[in-house]
């Protein structure tokens, strides 16, 4: 097992170094630079943007950058921000609990929505209720969740006069208004990854049922609750209990969007704010945990796989 953990440890760390050199170079292509923010309400000749760009330390070759900033994150210091100086850390750390919070409500909401409705359509399997989720499923793994935001927000102004309060309440300052806060935006969030992962326990759990001990089971006189919760839906979670890690890094990813849509002051709006800004040290920081989040968290799907099945350590 040591062995097998310390190989899928060192596989991450090449992803990590290709996503960091490919976020460095993309931010310095984007047009303008963080100098013309700064000095956009100013007159100012092409001498002044050079002297800004050199005390900033954004004149110097792209790799003695690089090597600067990865220098400064190896350790643990995330840098500052170009635009006020406030220390990239600070941004993160305010904006990150939100972020996590968000994505936890959806998760949540994707587990408790999903598994129950999956095993209902499994039971029910070709009769009406199945169709009527099955449909359901593949529309709601269709529709992106920033366009489901952006629709049921226009609605509700056009129809209900009604708008999300775009003040954020911290969870542990007014724990009701941030529950309803949270709610439609993890709703949202929720619904495509609750319709893959509603087809993923419907088709584990079909193929668990057609089992030769299920039909033991069933002739021995227990109940149809009894055997699908007992004895076939322990065996059918197995996968699925190893893909909600997949499901969340697409949840972490989709938090990004939703944020902005809903107003809270996640990592989304540090992201949107720093690319409006040109400000290369937050967008890069912040695409970065990004990245390492997910690697780590398929990391951690791979270290389940390999828990459960032996047989994958063996294969690796």
């Amino acid at each position: 097992m040591s062995r097998y953990l310390l190989r899928r440890v060192l596989l991450t760390l090449p992803t990590l170094f290709i996503v960091s050199v490919l976020v460095f170079v993309i931010v310095r292509v984007m047009p303008g630079d963080v100098t013309q923010v700064l000095l956009q309400d100013v007159r100012y000749s092409k001498t002044d943007a050079e002297q800004l760009r050199a005390r900033l330390g954004i004149d110097r070759p792209i790799v003695v950058q690089y090597v600067d900033w990865v220098t400064h994150i190896a350790r643990a210091d995330l840098g500052n921000s170009l635009v006020n100086q406030d220390p990239i850390s600070r941004k993160v750390g305010q904006a990150l609990p939100v972020t996590m919070e968000l994505t936890l409500f959806a998760l949540t909401f994707t587990i408790a929505a999903a598994i129950p409705i999956g095993t209902l359509v499994a039971v029910k399997q070709d009769r009406w209720p199945d169709y009527f989720v099955r449909g359901g499923a593949v529309l709601g793994a269709s529709l992106p969740g920033f366009w489901i935001a952006t629709v049921v927000l226009v609605l509700a102004g056009r129809f209900l006069a009604w708008s999300p309060d775009f003040e954020y309440h911290p969870l542990f300052v007014s724990p009701i208004a941030n529950l309803t806060q949270f709610l439609l935006p993890a709703f949202i969030l929720g619904i495509a990854t609750s319709a893959s992962m509603m087809r993923l326990t419907r088709g584990m759990l079909l193929e668990v049922l057609r089992q030769d001990y299920i039909r033991t089971a069933y002739a021995k006189g227990l109940t149809q609750q009894s055997v699908v919760i007992k004895h076939a839906l322990r065996n059918a979670m197995m996968p699925v209990v190893t893909v909600i890690g997949l499901h969340l890094t697409n949840l972490l990813s989709g938090t990004l969007t939703i944020e902005i849509i809903f107003g809270l002051p996640g990592i989304g709006r540090v992201m949107i704010d720093a690319i409006n800004t040109r400000d290369y040290p937050t967008i890069q920081t912040v695409n970065l945990l990004v990245a390492a989040s997910v690697v780590f968290v398929n990391l951690g799907v791979d270290l389940t796989y390999g828990y459960l099945d032996p047989r994958t350590k063996v294969a690796a």
